[in-house]
């Protein structure tokens, strides 16, 4: 970072490793990430924090050239996660999430649903698919 800085005044180091942390939370690799994706993503209370998770997925597309290329590894590790074994606590919270005092609540869940629309909808797929098939076509 010394070096950085005497190159570029204005380097953060942060800037850099934070687009890498925030995949490696999203892909929940290791028991420890997923621990600390559940306590990024979910409040003490246990309600889903959609704002962080927003957060987490405009940082992996965050000044890629083409971010639908970057969001694809992280929506298919996160799905995998999510049917995996070891997505049995993320399960477990969402599914705590939808059900809370007794009661059903969806607005959470589509709010959830909404922003995965958002965040990795059909257009933004195929560009980040057409990206990775041909690296010189245009985002």
């Amino acid at each position: 970072e010394g070096l950085a800085l005497r190159l570029d005044p204005n380097f953060r180091i942060i800037a850099v490793a934070y687009p890498y942390v925030a995949r490696r939370l999203l892909s929940g690799d290791t028991r420890e990430m997923r621990d600390k994706l559940l306590e990024v993503i979910f409040d003490a209370d246990g309600r889903l924090c959609l704002d962080r998770l927003e957060s987490l997925l405009a940082v992996v597309g965050q000044d890629a050239p083409a971010p639908g290329k970057e969001l694809l590894p992280v929506a298919g590790a996160g799905l995998r996660l999510l049917l995996s074994r070891d997505g049995a606590d993320l399960r477990k919270r969402l599914l705590l999430t939808l059900i809370r005092d007794d009661r059903l609540h969806t607005d959470d869940v589509r709010a959830l649903m909404g922003l995965m629309a958002r965040t990795f909808g059909p257009a933004r797929i195929a560009g980040g698919l057409l990206q990775r098939l041909n690296p010189l076509a245009a985002a």
